[in-house]
């Protein structure tokens, strides 16, 4: 039988990354990581933020929180059309 797989509360998520709780919540926002919601909390899967830690390895940086002008300009003219 297989382990469940664990999941971890915003607040962990911030404290292991030492970021804000907000800064988190970006991230969500943004797809950058993939959570779950249980109730009114979101949960965020350790396999979900172990990927999102390789990626920031393998880049040499964790993604910006805030999406650059480009970005948004680009999500403009895909929620226009």
């Amino acid at each position: 039988m297989s382990e469940p797989e664990q999941l971890l509360t915003v607040a962990e998520v911030a404290g292991t990354l030492q970021v804000s709780r907000a800064t988190v919540f970006r991230y969500l926002r943004l797809g950058l990581l993939p959570s779950i919601r249980l109730g009114r909390s979101r949960r965020i899967a350790r396999a979900a933020l172990d990927a999102f830690l390789a990626d920031a390895a393998r880049t040499g940086s964790v993604p910006a929180a805030w999406p650059s002008s480009r970005e948004k300009a680009a999500r403009h003219a895909e929620r226009a059309s």
